[in-house]
């Protein structure tokens, strides 16, 4: 069995991995595809006594009757990715992973804050171009289960948001609403 795919993608571009029969070329239907980092400690031979540090492997999916799988890893680093079908195991394919330029990111200073601390939002344009909000706040916060906790009132003026008293736990999520993101193209020149 053999895997094929690019050896690299930016960060969250999708891409194909083929898994293959060796002997015929013909395509490996249901082989569980995975993502290793690439730079894990492994011994072929190890001293004895010697307890081989178990894989980490992530399950990216399983391949469709072309022998394929569409994939995308959010994760910058360096990798192997590997097929498995029937206890028998593709080669180690090498791929790396690059930061995905044209990124716009939102993320706070830390992911947990306790209640009424002070919360510090980064919005970074990471593109070549002017993205333009079509609200102030393009945000909302949700519990980790998906419901949603706060949505600031959209203004185009600064305000102070304050989260108020909270029942349950108290770890939330904050999730940027790219769909109310604008590349500066959309609104016309003024001349």
């Amino acid at each position: 069995m053999e895997i094929t795919a690019p050896t690299e993608v930016k960060a969250d571009q999708e891409f194909t991995a083929k898994v293959t029969n060796v002997k015929d070329d013909s395509p490996v239907e249901g082989a569980t595809v995975y993502l290793v980092p690439r730079y894990q400690q492994f011994s072929v031979d190890p001293a004895k006594g010697y307890e081989r540090p178990k894989l980490a492997p992530k399950k990216l999916g399983t391949t469709d009757k072309e022998g394929e799988l569409e994939v995308k890893i959010s994760d910058v680093g360096n990798y192997f990715l590997l097929a498995e079908k029937d206890d028998t195991r593709s080669n180690f394919l090498s791929i790396t992973v690059t930061e995905s330029a044209g990124r716009v990111t939102f993320t706070t200073t830390k992911k947990v804050f306790n209640q009424a601390e002070k919360v510090v939002f980064v919005l970074r344009n990471g593109t070549d171009y002017t993205i333009t909000l079509s609200r102030g706040a393009p945000f909302e916060i949700t519990r980790p289960n998906g419901t949603r906790v706060f949505e600031p009132v959209s203004t185009t003026a600064k305000t102070t948001m304050a989260i108020r008293s909270i029942p349950g736990p108290t770890s939330l999520q904050l999730k940027l609403r790219p769909d109310l993101l604008l590349p500066s193209s959309a609104y016309p020149a003024l001349g």
